[in-house]
Protein backbone atom coordinates (compact mmCIF):
# COMPACT_ATOMS: atom_id res chain seq x y z
CA UNK A 1 0.00 0.00 0.00
CA UNK A 2 0.74 3.79 -0.56
CA UNK A 3 0.96 5.29 2.85
CA UNK A 4 1.82 9.09 4.32
CA UNK A 5 5.84 8.06 4.06
CA UNK A 6 5.74 7.03 0.50
CA UNK A 7 3.89 10.22 -0.36
CA UNK A 8 6.60 12.61 1.70
CA UNK A 9 10.13 10.25 0.13
CA UNK A 10 8.30 11.24 -3.17
CA UNK A 11 7.69 14.79 -2.59
CA UNK A 12 11.38 15.11 -1.45
CA UNK A 13 12.44 13.31 -4.27
CA UNK A 14 10.51 15.58 -6.63
CA UNK A 15 11.96 18.47 -5.02
CA UNK A 16 15.48 17.22 -5.05
CA UNK A 17 15.55 16.55 -8.68
CA UNK A 18 13.72 20.00 -9.65
CA UNK A 19 16.70 22.16 -7.09
CA UNK A 20 19.49 19.67 -8.61
CA UNK A 21 18.41 20.93 -12.39
CA UNK A 22 17.88 24.26 -11.18
CA UNK A 23 21.31 24.63 -10.02
CA UNK A 24 22.54 22.81 -13.38
CA UNK A 25 21.05 25.35 -15.37
CA UNK A 26 22.12 28.35 -13.18
CA UNK A 27 25.82 27.29 -14.51
CA UNK A 28 24.37 27.35 -18.35
CA UNK A 29 23.64 30.94 -19.96
CA UNK A 30 19.59 31.35 -20.29
CA UNK A 31 17.66 30.70 -23.31
CA UNK A 32 16.18 33.94 -23.70
CA UNK A 33 13.66 34.46 -26.92
CA UNK A 34 12.12 37.44 -29.05
CA UNK A 35 10.07 37.96 -32.36
CA UNK A 36 11.56 40.33 -34.85
CA UNK A 37 9.65 43.74 -33.39
CA UNK A 38 11.69 47.30 -34.09
CA UNK A 39 12.64 49.19 -32.64
CA UNK A 40 12.92 47.36 -29.59
CA UNK A 41 14.29 44.01 -31.04
CA UNK A 42 14.99 43.01 -34.40
CA UNK A 43 17.45 41.45 -36.86
CA UNK A 44 20.44 43.42 -37.25
CA UNK A 45 22.74 41.94 -40.20
CA UNK A 46 22.61 38.15 -40.31
CA UNK A 47 23.07 37.46 -36.85
CA UNK A 48 22.91 40.13 -34.64
CA UNK A 49 19.59 40.84 -32.64
CA UNK A 50 19.93 44.79 -31.86
CA UNK A 51 17.24 46.79 -30.86
CA UNK A 52 16.35 49.39 -27.75
CA UNK A 53 15.09 46.89 -25.15
CA UNK A 54 17.51 44.17 -26.68
CA UNK A 55 20.35 46.77 -25.67
CA UNK A 56 19.03 47.39 -21.86
CA UNK A 57 18.30 43.80 -21.76
CA UNK A 58 22.10 43.20 -22.45
CA UNK A 59 23.42 45.62 -19.94
CA UNK A 60 21.31 44.58 -17.15
CA UNK A 61 22.21 41.23 -17.96
CA UNK A 62 25.83 42.12 -17.93
CA UNK A 63 25.14 43.88 -14.64
CA UNK A 64 24.06 40.88 -12.86
CA UNK A 65 26.78 38.97 -14.22
CA UNK A 66 24.22 36.58 -16.19
CA UNK A 67 24.65 34.90 -19.22
CA UNK A 68 22.50 33.96 -22.09
CA UNK A 69 21.78 33.11 -25.39
CA UNK A 70 19.18 35.55 -27.59
CA UNK A 71 17.30 33.83 -30.83
CA UNK A 72 14.99 35.37 -33.04
CA UNK A 73 11.50 33.62 -33.11
CA UNK A 74 7.88 34.36 -34.23
CA UNK A 75 5.96 35.68 -31.52
CA UNK A 76 3.05 33.00 -30.58
CA UNK A 77 6.32 30.69 -30.59
CA UNK A 78 8.32 32.65 -28.02
CA UNK A 79 4.91 32.54 -25.53
CA UNK A 80 4.87 28.92 -26.03
CA UNK A 81 7.93 27.91 -25.29
CA UNK A 82 8.21 30.43 -22.25
CA UNK A 83 4.63 28.60 -21.19
CA UNK A 84 6.41 25.50 -21.60
CA UNK A 85 9.61 26.24 -19.96
CA UNK A 86 11.78 25.39 -23.14
CA UNK A 87 12.88 29.05 -22.54
CA UNK A 88 14.15 30.98 -19.43
CA UNK A 89 12.06 34.08 -20.35
CA UNK A 90 11.31 36.83 -23.26
CA UNK A 91 10.87 40.00 -23.68
CA UNK A 92 8.98 42.32 -24.45
CA UNK A 93 5.20 41.29 -23.09
CA UNK A 94 2.10 43.53 -22.02
CA UNK A 95 0.58 42.32 -18.80
CA UNK A 96 -2.32 40.23 -19.18
CA UNK A 97 -4.49 37.88 -16.68
CA UNK A 98 -3.58 34.68 -18.96
CA UNK A 99 0.21 35.34 -19.52
CA UNK A 100 0.77 36.12 -15.71
CA UNK A 101 -0.13 32.09 -15.29
CA UNK A 102 2.91 30.85 -16.84
CA UNK A 103 5.13 34.14 -16.61
CA UNK A 104 7.01 36.05 -14.01
CA UNK A 105 6.24 39.97 -14.54
CA UNK A 106 9.44 42.06 -13.40
CA UNK A 107 7.68 44.97 -11.65
CA UNK A 108 9.43 47.92 -13.84
CA UNK A 109 8.43 48.38 -17.28
CA UNK A 110 11.23 49.50 -19.67
CA UNK A 111 9.32 51.67 -21.85
CA UNK A 112 5.05 52.44 -21.71
CA UNK A 113 4.32 52.29 -24.86
CA UNK A 114 0.72 53.92 -27.01
CA UNK A 115 -1.25 51.83 -29.68
CA UNK A 116 -2.60 53.89 -32.33
CA UNK A 117 -4.59 53.12 -35.63
CA UNK A 118 -3.19 54.02 -38.85
CA UNK A 119 -4.69 54.18 -42.50
CA UNK A 120 -3.59 55.59 -45.92
CA UNK A 121 -2.85 58.67 -46.70
CA UNK A 122 -5.38 59.58 -49.05
CA UNK A 123 -8.06 57.80 -46.84
CA UNK A 124 -9.94 61.14 -45.06
CA UNK A 125 -11.77 59.93 -42.75
CA UNK A 126 -12.08 61.70 -39.07
CA UNK A 127 -11.95 59.20 -35.86
CA UNK A 128 -13.08 60.45 -33.14
CA UNK A 129 -15.01 57.60 -31.45
CA UNK A 130 -15.13 54.14 -32.47
CA UNK A 131 -18.82 55.03 -33.83
CA UNK A 132 -16.76 56.71 -36.97
CA UNK A 133 -15.39 53.35 -37.81
CA UNK A 134 -18.91 52.05 -38.47
CA UNK A 135 -19.01 49.14 -41.72
CA UNK A 136 -15.18 49.52 -42.04
CA UNK A 137 -12.37 46.78 -41.61
CA UNK A 138 -9.37 46.81 -38.76
CA UNK A 139 -6.19 44.57 -38.95
CA UNK A 140 -5.03 43.06 -35.91
CA UNK A 141 -2.05 40.70 -35.16
CA UNK A 142 -2.67 37.49 -33.99
CA UNK A 143 -1.98 36.57 -30.54
CA UNK A 144 -1.42 40.41 -29.41
CA UNK A 145 -3.61 42.07 -26.22
CA UNK A 146 -5.68 44.73 -27.48
CA UNK A 147 -7.55 46.89 -24.84
CA UNK A 148 -11.09 46.10 -22.93
CA UNK A 149 -12.07 49.48 -25.10
CA UNK A 150 -11.15 48.52 -27.92
CA UNK A 151 -12.81 45.19 -28.01
CA UNK A 152 -15.98 46.62 -26.70
CA UNK A 153 -15.68 49.43 -29.36
CA UNK A 154 -15.63 46.83 -31.64
CA UNK A 155 -18.43 44.92 -30.10
CA UNK A 156 -20.77 47.92 -30.08
CA UNK A 157 -20.47 49.15 -33.76
CA UNK A 158 -20.43 47.00 -37.09
CA UNK A 159 -16.73 46.98 -37.07
CA UNK A 160 -14.74 43.71 -38.81
CA UNK A 161 -11.65 42.87 -37.67
CA UNK A 162 -9.20 40.65 -39.83
CA UNK A 163 -6.54 38.76 -37.94
CA UNK A 164 -2.79 38.75 -39.67
CA UNK A 165 0.30 36.81 -38.54
CA UNK A 166 2.06 39.84 -37.99
CA UNK A 167 2.61 43.22 -38.27
CA UNK A 168 4.25 43.37 -42.17
CA UNK A 169 1.19 41.68 -43.48
CA UNK A 170 -0.75 43.95 -41.44
CA UNK A 171 0.70 47.22 -43.09
CA UNK A 172 0.89 44.93 -46.30
CA UNK A 173 -3.06 44.43 -46.29
CA UNK A 174 -3.20 48.23 -45.59
CA UNK A 175 -0.89 49.43 -48.32
CA UNK A 176 -3.27 47.00 -50.74
CA UNK A 177 -6.57 48.04 -49.46
CA UNK A 178 -7.60 44.63 -48.03
CA UNK A 179 -8.40 46.53 -44.76
CA UNK A 180 -9.69 50.27 -44.03
CA UNK A 181 -7.06 50.55 -41.23
CA UNK A 182 -4.75 48.62 -38.93
CA UNK A 183 -3.63 48.60 -35.02
CA UNK A 184 0.03 49.21 -34.37
CA UNK A 185 2.41 50.05 -31.37
CA UNK A 186 3.02 53.72 -32.47
CA UNK A 187 6.94 52.97 -32.12
CA UNK A 188 6.72 50.21 -33.96
CA UNK A 189 4.92 51.72 -36.67
CA UNK A 190 6.60 54.34 -37.53
CA UNK A 191 10.14 52.66 -37.52
CA UNK A 192 8.30 50.08 -40.23
CA UNK A 193 6.84 53.27 -42.52
CA UNK A 194 10.39 54.73 -42.30
CA UNK A 195 12.29 51.37 -43.08
CA UNK A 196 10.06 50.84 -45.27
CA UNK A 197 9.28 54.09 -47.15
CA UNK A 198 5.91 54.38 -46.76
CA UNK A 199 5.54 57.85 -44.72
CA UNK A 200 4.10 58.77 -48.31
CA UNK A 201 1.62 56.36 -48.01
CA UNK A 202 0.38 55.52 -44.45
CA UNK A 203 -0.02 57.54 -41.62
CA UNK A 204 -1.10 57.42 -38.04
CA UNK A 205 -4.57 58.64 -37.06
CA UNK A 206 -3.92 61.66 -35.09
CA UNK A 207 -5.46 61.81 -31.93
CA UNK A 208 -7.13 58.89 -31.59
CA UNK A 209 -4.91 56.04 -28.72
CA UNK A 210 -6.22 52.60 -28.38
CA UNK A 211 -4.51 52.48 -25.20
CA UNK A 212 -1.18 53.18 -23.21
CA UNK A 213 0.76 49.92 -22.22
CA UNK A 214 3.18 49.38 -19.87
CA UNK A 215 5.70 46.78 -21.80
CA UNK A 216 8.05 44.03 -19.39
CA UNK A 217 10.55 41.47 -19.59
CA UNK A 218 8.65 38.33 -18.37
CA UNK A 219 10.38 34.81 -16.90
CA UNK A 220 9.18 30.98 -17.61
CA UNK A 221 7.62 29.86 -13.86
CA UNK A 222 8.57 26.30 -15.07
CA UNK A 223 12.27 27.50 -15.00
CA UNK A 224 12.60 30.79 -12.68
CA UNK A 225 11.33 32.45 -9.86
CA UNK A 226 9.21 35.46 -8.46
CA UNK A 227 12.16 36.45 -6.58
CA UNK A 228 14.43 36.37 -9.61
CA UNK A 229 12.02 38.52 -11.59
CA UNK A 230 11.69 41.04 -8.51
CA UNK A 231 15.76 41.31 -8.54
CA UNK A 232 15.79 41.99 -12.57
CA UNK A 233 13.35 44.74 -12.03
CA UNK A 234 15.56 46.14 -8.97
CA UNK A 235 18.40 46.13 -11.25
CA UNK A 236 16.44 47.49 -14.07
CA UNK A 237 15.06 50.27 -12.19
CA UNK A 238 18.74 51.64 -11.55
CA UNK A 239 19.62 51.24 -15.06
CA UNK A 240 16.62 53.28 -15.76
CA UNK A 241 18.63 56.05 -14.44
CA UNK A 242 21.63 55.87 -15.73
CA UNK A 243 22.57 58.05 -18.51
CA UNK A 244 23.17 55.25 -21.15
CA UNK A 245 19.25 54.15 -20.59
CA UNK A 246 18.54 57.97 -22.09
CA UNK A 247 21.27 57.60 -24.73
CA UNK A 248 19.37 54.23 -25.83
CA UNK A 249 15.94 56.60 -25.67
CA UNK A 250 17.57 58.49 -27.88
CA UNK A 251 19.36 56.39 -30.56
CA UNK A 252 15.89 54.07 -30.92
CA UNK A 253 12.94 55.80 -29.93
CA UNK A 254 13.86 59.29 -30.76
CA UNK A 255 13.17 60.64 -26.74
Amino acid sequence: SRGLGDVYKRQVCVILCFLLNFQLRANEPMRILVDEWPPYHFLSGKTKISGFATDVFKAVMHDMNLPFNLFLLPFDDVLQQVEQGDADGSFLAAKDSKRSTFAYFSMEPIYTSQWVLLTRKYQHHRVARYSDLDSLSIGVVKGYIYSDEFLKGINENNISLQIYANDSLNYQMLFVGRVDYVVGEKDNSLWFLKHNNLQKNIQVVPGFIIASNPLYFIWSKKRSTQKFADEFSVNLKKYKKTSSYKVLLKQYMGG
